[in-house]
């Protein structure tokens, strides 16, 4: 079977583990044959990697932008930010983050509601003309956004509420 889309999967630094919710939708991704974009951080990224692994799945692609990943659960193809071009001086884990939203076709952001880095890659793939499914742990929310109206309205529902 040979992947239908990609999906870049990442989240803010506060979440630390894909709760069930989250399982489930990467469950169904893999099984319907998507390629998974995942970095090599400790926490999230780790985590992420830990459950493909245990799904066994060949469709998994870790991003990094050093030499060697930190982590690469299950040898799975390792891909890397160009050197030269956009990135230049741009801190190395917003490379990498960059590079996967560029190769994927729409994101998963599992996301504290605080984090700016996190925010920026729902942004960036918005620009993109990319959907993005966000979840929200501490609320137990999810939506899809598509479009910047889309970010502004959950801005207002979960980080600006009145």
């Amino acid at each position: 079977m040979q992947p239908k889309k990609k999906m870049m999967i990442v989240g803010s630094h506060t979440i630390t583990e894909p709760d069930h919710r989250v399982k489930m939708m990467i469950s169904r991704l893999c099984s319907e044959g998507w390629h998974i974009l995942v970095g090599d951080h400790s926490g999230l990224d780790r985590a992420l990697q830990e459950y493909l692994r245990d799904m066994h799945t060949d469709w998994v692609r870790v991003y990094t932008a050093r030499p060697q990943p930190h982590h690469n659960l299950d040898r799975w193809p390792v891909r890397r930010p160009p050197k030269e071009g956009r990135w230049s001086g741009v801190p190395r884990h917003l490379q990498n983050t960059l590079a996967m939203a560029d190769a994927a076709g729409c994101g998963m952001v599992l996301w504290d509601g605080k984090s700016m880095g996190t925010y920026f890659v729902m942004a960036s793939l918005i620009e993109q003309g990319k959907s993005v499914w966000v979840y929200l742990p501490s609320h137990a929310a999810a939506h899809t956004i598509r479009t910047s109206e889309d970010l502004e309205r959950l801005l207002r529902a979960y980080v600006f509420p009145k």
